[in-house]
């Protein structure tokens, strides 16, 4: 069984190379996998990865 290992806004921003608020942005426009617990956002690393293998990427286009 694998581990579900779980990281902070802070550790996806810096594994993407992208800026805290970056990220945030592309939380509030739903276009990278996260989840919440209450007013926490929290990532799946694994979804991450995968999110990033499919061409997901933190540096389209924000407006």
């Amino acid at each position: 069984m694998d581990k579900l290992i779980v990281l902070k806004p802070k550790e996806v921003a810096e594994m993407l190379c992208c800026s805290y608020g970056k990220l945030m942005r592309m939380v509030r426009a739903n276009l990278i996998p996260h989840f919440r617990i209450g007013t926490h956002v929290l990532f799946n690393r694994d979804a991450v990865l995968k999110w990033v293998e499919n061409g997901g990427t933190a540096h389209k286009n924000m407006s």
